[in-house]
C-alpha cells in the first residue's frame, strides 16, 4: 500500500509541474498574437524614413542593423553579395536605398503616405521622395522564436533595373570578387 501512494504522490507531483507553466503565465506567452505584418511594417518604414535623415545629417548606422531586420535567407544572400565589383555596365544612378527603393538619395525628401496589408504577411508602401510618389510591397515572414516580423523580400516596381531587393542580390552575386 506505502508503494501505491508513492506511486499517487510522483503522479501528482509530476501533473503538477507539467501544469506549472499554465499557472504561472507561460500559456499565455505562447499564445500571444502575431502582431499584424503592415503594423510591423509601418513602424520600420516610420524608422528607416528617420535614420535616412540622420544619415543626411551625417549620422550613421551599423550594417548589422539594416541586416537584422531580413530573413536569415536574405542576409545570407546579402553576405554572398559582400565584397563584389560593379561592372562599369551597371548604371551610376541612381541610387537603389535598401528599404526606400530607386533615387532616395542622401538629403531627398521622403515622406511615408500610406502603409496597407496585402495579405497576412505583406504590405503596400507608399511614399513620396521629392513629392513623387513611390510604391513598394514588402513580404515578410514571422520568426516564431522570438525575433519578431523579419523581411524576405521588398518590390521597387516593374521597370526597374532590379524590380526586388532580392533579385539584385542574387544579380550582385554573380559580379567579379574584390
Amino acid at each position: 500500500m506505502g508503494d501505491r501512494r508513492q506511486i499517487v504522490r510522483r503522479i501528482t507531483l509530476l501533473a503538477a509541474l507539467a501544469a506549472l507553466p499554465f499557472l504561472t503565465g507561460g500559456a499565455a506567452e505562447a499564445r500571444k498574437p502575431i502582431p499584424p505584418f503592415a503594423a510591423w511594417a509601418r513602424l520600420l518604414y516610420e524608422q528607416e524614413i528617420a535614420r535616412h535623415a540622420a544619415f543626411a545629417r551625417g549620422e550613421r548606422s551599423a550594417a548589422s542593423d539594416i541586416e537584422r531586420r531580413f530573413t536569415p535567407e536574405t542576409r545570407a544572400l546579402i553576405a554572398t553579395a559582400q565584397g563584389r565589383i560593379m561592372p562599369r555596365t551597371e548604371p551610376d544612378g541612381p541610387i537603389l536605398h535598401v528599404f526606400l527603393g530607386w533615387g532616395a538619395l542622401p538629403g531627398r525628401r521622403i515622406e511615408l503616405k500610406d502603409v496597407r496589408a496585402d495579405g497576412p504577411s505583406s504590405a503596400i508602401v507608399d511614399l513620396a521622395i521629392n513629392d513623387v510618389g513611390r510604391r513598394l510591397v514588402v513580404t515578410g515572414a514571422y520568426d516564431a522564436d522570438g525575433e519578431g516580423w523579419r523581411i524576405i523580400d521588398i518590390h521597387y516596381g516593374a521597370g526597374s533595373l532590379d524590380e526586388s531587393y532580392v533579385a539584385r542580390l542574387r544579380r550582385m552575386a554573380t559580379w567579379p570578387q574584390r
